[in-house]
């Protein structure tokens, strides 16, 4: 456990990317006994990005790494850490000892996935993945903004966040190739178990643990597009009268975590058309040929 001026902090972060696992490696160490995993999604690091919302205080952030046991091991997991400019130097200025779990898969089938769980969740209101890449130019120039968007505006770039070799490198840099560990959403597939015992090995922990593998986070639309706008309001007096009824923040959250669930439905995603996944293949393929060289893995199957 790491504990600077008397609190607890993060020992490892999941740091991304979107849709390449990062759900369900949470929740596998979650059930683990020697980590504590906080709350996913806190997103205190990236201070590029440009949010709606105000950033989240530092005694806030911390708030969530009081309840560790110092036996454990205490794990951070936001997904927009990896796409940000400026994460990993502000991870390295609160633990210069930390370890970096980072998580990728093919950055076509990462930026579909993404946009349908945008669509989702109200960050997206732009239903047709293709019209979204058409409008990346127009929202560059803070036009076609959702009014209730809760991510970070540049995560509207969808092929962008799908760069990943500068992305990587940069934590590399940073922290160290060995201590960065890089997991493939299609290992993950094949081989959960040994996939997640490599982690435990890099992180130094007990593998012989018995652990639920089910999959979390899958493909998902609103059963209530209605209750989505509702969740996702933004507005002052909206925020006003939620706070005056559940003045504590971590159970607001708690219950919107809840809300959100309630209104998920699992479904198939339907599939591209074969000449939108081709344009985009032949756009990522200078990128992901220089991740093959970064991280001496070949990625065929992505070309």
């Amino acid at each position: 456990m790491a504990v600077i001026n008397g609190a607890n902090q993060p020992d490892f972060f999941i740091v991304g990317a979107p849709k390449c696992g990062t759900t369900s490696l949470h929740y596998y160490l979650h059930q683990h006994p020697q980590v504590y995993m906080a709350a996913k999604e806190l997103h205190f690091f990236g201070q590029d990005f440009t949010y709606v919302d105000a950033p989240t205080p530092l005694t806030y952030y911390l708030s969530f790494f009081k309840d560790a046991l110092a036996t454990q091991l205490i794990g951070e997991a936001s997904v927009w850490y990896l796409y940000s400019k400026r994460a990993a130097e502000e991870i390295k200025q609160m633990n210069p000892e930390a370890k970096i779990i980072v998580m990728l898969r093919n950055p076509t089938d990462m930026i579909y996935s993404l946009h349908a769980e945008q669509c989702y969740n109200g960050n997206e209101d732009i239903n047709s993945f293709e019209a979204a890449l058409k409008a990346e130019t127009t929202r560059l120039k803070g036009k076609l903004i959702p009014p209730n968007i809760g991510c970070p505006l540049q995560a509207l770039q969808y092929r962008q966040v799908g760069l990943y070799y500068e992305q990587v490198n940069r934590y590399i840099e940073v922290f160290g190739k060995p201590k960065v560990h890089c997991i493939f959403l299609s290992d993950l597939k094949n081989d959960i178990e040994q996939c997640f015992k490599k982690v435990l090995h890099f992180l130094q922990l007990n593998e012989d643990v018995k652990i639920d593998y089910r999959i979390q986070n899958k493909h998902k639309i609103a059963r209530n597009k209605a209750f989505t706008t509702l969740l996702r309001n933004r507005s002052k007096k909206w925020i006003q009268m939620v706070k005056f009824i559940i003045p504590n923040r971590k159970w607001r959250l708690a219950l919107q975590d809840k809300l959100w669930k309630l209104n998920a439905k699992t479904t198939e995603q339907p599939e591209m058309s074969a000449s939108l996944r081709n344009e985009l293949k032949d756009w990522f393929l200078p990128d992901i040929e220089k991740l093959e060289v970064l991280l001496d893995r070949d990625l065929a199957d992505w070309k």
